[in-house]
């Protein structure tokens, strides 16, 4: 082979090689690198409230799937789509977030090698391309409008070596990698950071009493084949807070014996134990939401079901699943009541307000930083605790005045004709009386012989005389009476005017003190039953899930509320003293 035929042999290999190596070589972007620096990555996207959707999707690498978390606005509402709508407190949460994407400035160009993107962590978490062991997968957030169109979407990578607060980070569909500064954190996948989390809503201050209904729930099969449901029941205890002892009381205690739930008293060696009480309260001032499930259709608001529901194969099975098992109402032919496989928690609050607690099985484990938590289902509804409305206790109204007031003055008419008759009859006595007397006398004078006829002129005259007199004072004594009766009568008037007028003022407060009563009863009851309205608006449609550490906080026994009385140390003394004189006197009988 010539020199020259050499020189073109190589000519041609370096010339495959350059044009393997340009093959080889991932596409130049059209925009240099360094014109990017400084710039918003999405220059579009200036105004946080604009996003009305955020998706973040990331790859577990130890399980090697892609877990998706979603929150978005739907007919008004923020909801979390990846967990079926639950309704999300998202508006500020979205906000923070998006805040996150806007105005995010490029500090750098690490690469624009697709073979670097493991390397930086910017690995795009696709479910369809990625399997179990693969490694360098990134975080993609995706935020959309109103209208569904792209505001920004990122893949998160790893943080920039002795710059934590800076990322690695690329755009879907671009091999390039961008040096930012960004805080993940903010980008939150966490579904108790997108709630209201306080599952009650409660102030453990408010709780007044609690009660404890220990049963258990087995599911198993019949011989036959049948479903067999096992009902266990144990305890039901109320114990109620003493506000001004600051104490928990024992308010009732039933026990199951003999087949039945009884009646029965703590032993005199027991007291409650303060203790888990409390921390039964506080526990349930602080129940947080770790998950949600949405319940079968079919359950109203209280947790029954028509008798219907049994038909409903999906609906009875999520029930089962999750430990929770339809009954048949003892109290009603066409219900069912849920029972739960661990027991119920009934608490009440000053306002009136019951909370219903049904415990059900494990719902699996929380994979934590530094540890696995067991978690469990439980369900809640909210009612009315009726014993704590009340009837007011109404002031009794005083008689009627005013009938009372017709009836005096018809006695008083009556009273006064039949004084007006008997008047009228002395009257005509008097005059008779007048008559007869002067008959009388006429005779009595032409009896008298005249030689006595100036004697008796003379007797009469005086006699005239001192009936003139004594008719005289008779008239005024009679007027004195009748001005005296005058001035009684006008009195008794004026005091019964005055007690009428007492009795319709006192009927008056009496009205106006009952009708403030009433007021106050009716707005008390309608402020419970607007808060148990909104209780069960959020409560209705979901099973919760609550750590089981928390559960145990709050699912109490016997043993756990009621323990052995402290014995007092001069009772011990006494009580070893006693034990002692028996012992003495026992050997002292045995020596003799």
């Amino acid at each position: 082979m010539t020199e020259s035929s050499k020189t073109l042999i190589f000519v041609l290999l370096a010339a495959v090689a350059g044009i393997g190596a340009m093959v080889g070589r991932p596409p130049q972007t059209s925009v240099p690198p360094s014109s990017q620096i400084g710039k918003p990555l999405f220059k579009d996207f200036q105004d946080p409230y604009e996003a009305k959707s955020l998706e973040i999707v990331e790859f577990d690498e130890e399980l090697g799937q892609a877990e998706s978390f979603k929150v978005a606005q739907k007919q008004g509402r923020w909801v979390i789509p990846s967990h079926e709508d639950y309704p999300a407190d998202a508006e500020d949460n979205l906000k923070d977030a998006a805040t996150v994407l806007v105005d995010l400035k490029v500090i750098d160009v690490a690469s624009d090698g697709r073979q670097d993107h493991e390397l930086y962590g910017v690995v795009e978490p696709n479910a369809e391309e990625l399997e179990l062991g693969d490694r360098g997968v990134g975080k993609l957030v995706v935020m959309k409008d109103g209208k569904g169109n792209e505001l920004a979407d990122l893949i998160i990578g790893k943080s920039v070596r002795d710059k934590e607060s800076q990322r690695f980070v690329r755009v879907p569909g671009s091999d390039r990698v961008y040096v930012v500064e960004v805080d993940p954190e903010k980008l939150s996948t966490n579904f108790e950071s997108w709630i209201e989390d306080d599952l009650l809503d409660l102030n453990g201050f408010d709780i007044q009493q609690m009660q404890l209904r220990d049963y258990s729930v087995q599911a198993g099969i019949s011989p036959t084949g049948q479903l067999t449901l096992e009902y266990d029941p144990r305890l039901d205890m109320t114990v109620q807070w003493n506000g001004d002892d600051f104490k928990w009381e024992l308010e009732e205690l039933l026990e199951f014996r003999g087949g039945e739930m009884q009646t029965t008293a703590a032993l005199e060696s027991e007291e409650i134990d303060k203790s888990p009480l409390d921390g039964m309260k506080s526990a349930l001032d602080d129940l947080k939401i770790v998950d949600v499930r949405r319940k079968p259709v079919g359950l109203r608001e209280d947790l029954k079901a028509d008798k219907g529901f049994l038909n409903e194969r999906e609906g009875i099975q999520s029930l089962f699943d999750k430990g929770f098992y339809p009954f048949r109402d003892p109290d009603g032919d066409e219900e069912l009541d849920i029972k739960s496989s661990d027991g119920e928690v009934l608490v009440r609050t000053k306002d009136g307000v019951e909370y219903t607690l049904r415990f059900g099985q494990i719902a699996g484990v929380d994979q934590g930083d530094e540890e696995s938590t067991l978690n469990r289902y439980v369900m809640v509804n909210a009612s009315l605790h009726g014993p704590s409305f009340p009837r007011p206790d109404f002031e009794q109204l005083p008689e009627d005045s005013e009938p009372q007031a017709e009836d005096a003055e018809e006695v008083t008419a009556e009273e006064a004709s039949a004084e007006e008759a008997d008047d009228a009859e002395a009257e005509e006595a008097e005059e008779v009386t007048a008559e007869e007397a002067d008959d009388a006398e006429a005779e009595e004078a032409e009896e008298v012989t005249a030689e006595e006829a100036d004697d008796a002129e003379a007797e009469e005259a005086e006699e005239v005389t001192a009936e003139e007199a004594d008719d005289a004072e008779a008239e005024e004594a009679s007027d004195e009476e009748a001005d005296d009766a005058e001035a009684e009568e006008a009195d008794a008037k004026v005091a019964e005017g005055d007690g009428e007028a007492d009795i319709d003022d006192e009927r008056e407060r009496i009205l106006k003190e009952n009708q403030r009563k009433l007021d106050e009863y009716k707005e008390k009851r309608q402020k419970g039953e607007d808060r148990v309205q909104e209780l069960n608006d959020r409560f209705a449609d979901w099973y919760y899930v609550i750590s089981e550490d928390v559960y145990k906080k709050i699912h109490l026994s016997r043993a756990d509320v009621l323990k052995a009385k402290e014995v007092d140390e001069n009772e011990r003394v006494d009580l070893e003293s006693f034990r002692d004189l028996e012992a003495e006197g026992l050997k002292q009988a045995e020596e003799s």
